[in-house]
């Protein structure tokens, strides 16, 4: 529709009725116009968030995984990696978040996110490489023909508008509440360009009641003008929780100080002493202070010597309501009288948290972010805009747990990582991390020093973000080792890192097949049986640090997974089979409850065979399930 007169007068006086079309043209918003004169039915009208492609995303959110998940040996074979708990992985974040959601569903306690702000100039462009057929996607989103024809030439266009945003966000973030820890916490960085949006998504996925905080930090020292209006310094960090509870977060330690017993929280109240405290100088009796509230001295006081003391431990979480105030004087808060008028003061024995304000003051800037790439480096221009590792640290420390798992999946140049191994060294934490980062090709030209320091020191045919990301994470290692030698715990500090990736899945699948004789075994199988194995293991709920035992029959290899056993392999035979029956009869043989069969490689014949010896006896009076797959 090209623009007249009529349409410039709706942008001008109802803006929220005009579009811009991709042309530069504008049109009218008939549906929104339609609101405006009262067409609109108040029975169906809902408070909530609504986007062209919220269809589209829910099926994202339930479709299975196209990939296998590989595992890089050389990698995680060397001495540094071979132990190593804290994971790196290279893929398509909503893929791998799949693979991990049943063997890391309620393990993760904190999740930080930096995702793309969809500013116009941060290259986010949606853009997925599922190319659903228009009936296909009508099944699976239950939507009519036109519906799904107008929500697939949308999704395929490129958008970059905030329903392209919330639809490529919505799986992403619907799964990783799945993998949260009941208390566990997400802090989403964002700025003004999605922010309202985010929290209305996260308001829906993770539960307007479980909003925890928008911290506000300052971005940089030296912005450039974000209009004609207002100077942009200023980015935000939302925080959820999976479901709310009333522990603290904890910002750090201070000394209580000397600081009156009377606040808003307890006035015009009147507190008892209770029997074994001892006050400085006055007599037992009652002592007013203003004209409501006082203090009640009972007879067994004991008035000695300036302080009230006791030996027990002090608590950390109080109000001075009388229930704490008793309690804080059984175990040894001193409770200092500086005058006739009886004004108390009370002293703390220890240091006492704090709780974080909303205000990150002091946590860094995007500019020293990317200082902080550059000095592992020791070059310039290697990431551009890396969050401070300062603000990671923060936030990681905030949630108050040493053995927690840290998950970010748009993990970047690694400040994640790092920030969880400087906090290890810190204060002996076992935290492990595991990092998601899309392999994004670096450019050659407006990322030349990144592009040339892969090619020339890293050896790197394709540069990579993830080539930079895990030279990062082993520099930053190193660092930390250095600086922290002196101390007695830092070789057990976990420096290493497994690397993982996810590869296209070539399997022929049975249902491609026309004609095979069943009495054969059929003509194909996966080309990479270790990573199908380990796509298998994290379907079974076996984490990536489950260790994986060969389990030799005759000359046959499978694989034991704590009480599971993978049959992978080809040229499984009717010997191996009577050696398998046999292993499982035998009192020094591991329990296993569990059979997976990779159905390509074996003949219907043999499959019939396994069913017959083992799946109809009970072993070691063990009910042992034989799962077929492909």
């Amino acid at each position: 529709m090209k623009n007249n007169k009529l349409i410039e007068f709706l942008e001008e006086n109802y803006p929220s009725l005009v579009n811009e079309t991709e042309d530069g043209n504008l049109e009218v918003n008939f549906n929104k116009l339609k609101e405006e004169l009262n067409d609109v039915n108040i029975s169906e009208e809902t408070y909530g968030l609504n986007w062209m492609g919220k269809s589209y995303a829910r099926v994202l959110r339930d479709y299975p995984v196209t990939t296998l998940i590989e595992p890089d040996n050389k990698h995680n074979n060397l001495e540094e990696n071979k132990d190593s708990n804290n994971v790196y992985i290279e893929g398509d974040n909503l893929e791998v978040l799949k693979h991990l959601k049943n063997a890391y569903s309620n393990k993760i306690k904190m999740i930080y996110i930096d995702p793309p702000y969809n500013t116009g100039s941060d290259g986010f462009v949606y853009n997925d490489s599922f190319n659903f057929k228009v009936e296909d996607f009508m099944q699976l989103a239950n939507v009519d023909e036109d519906e799904a024809k107008k929500i697939l030439d949308y999704t395929t266009s490129k958008r970059s508008s905030h329903s392209a945003w919330l639809t490529f966000m919505y799986p992403r973030l619907y799964i990783a509440r799945e993998l949260l820890k009941d208390d566990g916490v997400i802090f989403i960085s964002i700025d003004d360009n999605e922010q309202a949006q985010l929290k209305l998504l996260c308001d829906e996925i993770f539960g307007e009641d479980n909003f925890i905080e928008t911290f506000k930090y300052t971005k940089t020292l030296t912005p450039p003008s974000a209009s004609n209006k207002t100077r942009n310094m200023i980015e935000y960090v939302l925080c959820y929780q999976k479901n709310k509870d009333d522990k603290k977060f904890v910002a750090g330690q201070k000394d209580g100080g000397d600081a009156p017993l009377y606040n808003e929280s307890n006035s015009y109240r009147t507190l008892k002493f209770p029997k074994d405290t001892v006050i400085t100088n006055l007599e037992d009796g009652v002592y007013k202070r203003g004209k409501r509230d006082k203090i009640t001295l009972e007879n067994d006081v004991i008035v000695e010597n300036g302080v009230i003391k006791n030996d027990f431990e002090l608590s950390s979480n109080f109000r001075w309501l009388q229930s704490s105030l008793d309690e804080e004087i059984r175990r040894g808060t001193k409770l200092i009288v500086k005058t006739n008028t009886f004004s108390i003061r009370y002293k703390l024995e220890d240091k006492r948290n704090y709780l974080p304000s909303d205000l990150l003051n002091d946590i860094g800037t995007n500019e020293s972010g990317r200082k902080d790439v550059e000095q592992l480096f020791e070059k310039r221009g290697i990431f551009s805009f890396p969050k401070p590792v300062s603000l990671l640290s923060y936030l990681t420390k905030i949630i108050n747990e040493k053995n927690a798992i840290i998950l970010d999946f748009f993990s970047g140049s690694g400040t994640t990582a790092q920030a969880v191994m400087e906090l290890n060294a810190t204060d002996s934490g076992n935290r492990k991390y595991i990092m998601v980062q899309l392999p994004e090709e670096i450019d050659k030209k407006s990322s030349k020093e990144a592009y040339d320091f892969c090619k020339k020191e890293l050896k790197s045919k394709n540069p990579m973000i993830p080539d930079i990301a895990k030279e990062r994470i082993k520099r930053a290692a190193k660092k930390i080792k250095e600086e922290n030698k002196d101390k007695e715990y830092i070789n057990d500090i976990d420096f290493g890192f497994k690397v993982y990736k996810t590869i296209e899945d070539k399997r022929t699948k049975l249902s491609d097949i026309k004609e095979f004789d069943v009495n054969q075994k059929l003509l194909f199988d996966t080309d990479n049986l270790e990573a199908l194995l380990t796509t298998w293991m994290l379907y079974d709920g076996y984490d990536l640090n489950t260790k994986v035992e060969n389990f030799s029959i005759n000359k046959y290899n499978g694989y034991l997974v704590e009480s599971t056993l993978y049959l992978m392999d080809k040229d499984f035979s009717t010997k191996d089979l009577k050696t398998l029956v046999e292993k499982l009869s035998d009192e020094q043989t591991p329990i296993i409850n569990r059979i997976v069969i990779n159905e390509a490689n074996f003949t219907n014949k043999m499959l019939a065979e396994i069913n017959e010896q083992v799946f109809d006896k009970n072993i070691k009076e063990v009910n042992i399930n034989i799962i077929k797959r492909v």
